[in-house]
């Protein structure tokens, strides 16, 4: 059954494109089957940079950032005003000025992604997400936002037909007017399962052939057919 519900989301998502890494917009775009809840953190906590995690089903790994101060982690919106939604607990560089955010992961994965937010960037900001296996880029992506209400941040995500992603950096790449200021990401969605992604084209189209004519053949075997003024099943 899985291979086959892969096999059909495969189809749906056919392009020319080689298979590869592509971006995902959203959780479920990137076909979540884990995370990394902040909330193993401390309620407005500080703390220093490298910091280990654990997702909810057990990958674990560091987050890292440039800033001196490490990391601060406020809840939506009593020490973090907006972008997120209420209740949402986050990972903020703890400071007022601009540093990137590193996940590192010890078990590589298919997909990694959150919802980025840059501290009171009420114009408008741009956010980039940067794939690494090991030290080799495998792919970056951008998607823009704003903090101006709750919900209103983009989710930058990644997804590989290969599990294969060991690190992901976050980035804060244009803020208009004002200078980028501390970011913050929300909880972190993984994917696991290196089927996620769409297989050349050439093994793509065989396949989907294969499966048309199962679904055709099983279709053709139970038709309704007239016999002697009855209405009976082939099979």
């Amino acid at each position: 059954m899985k291979t086959f519900v892969c096999l059909l989301a495969m189809l749906a998502g056919y392009s020319s494109a080689k298979a590869g890494i592509i971006f995902a917009g959203s959780p479920s775009a990137l076909g979540s089957n884990d995370s990394i809840d902040w909330g193993q953190f401390a309620t407005d906590s500080t703390f220093p940079s490298p910091a280990a995690f654990t997702s909810v089903n057990g990958i674990t790994g560091m987050a890292s950032t440039s800033d001196p101060n490490g990391f601060f982690r406020p809840v939506v919106p009593i020490s973090w005003a907006s972008g997120f939604l209420p209740g949402d607990k986050i990972l903020n560089t703890n400071g007022f000025t601009y540093y990137p955010i590193v996940l590192a992961f010890d078990t590589p994965l298919s997909g990694v992604g959150a919802y980025v937010d840059d501290d009171l960037t009420i114009t408008g900001f741009t956010a980039t997400i940067s794939a690494y296996s090991g030290d080799t880029l495998l792919g970056s992506f951008t998607a823009s936002g704003s903090n101006t209400g709750f919900g209103t941040v983009p989710f930058l995500g990644v997804l590989d037909d290969t599990a294969e992603i060991t690190k992901v950096v976050f980035e804060i790449t244009d803020t208009g007017s004002f200078p980028p200021l501390d970011m913050a990401l929300g909880a972190v969605a993984i994917n696991t399962d290196s089927c996620s992604m769409v297989p050349e084209p050439e093994s793509l189209l065989s396949a989907g052939v294969g499966l048309l004519l199962a679904v055709g053949t099983a279709a053709y075997s139970k038709r309704p057919v007239i016999l002697n003024g009855n209405s009976e099943l082939l099979s």
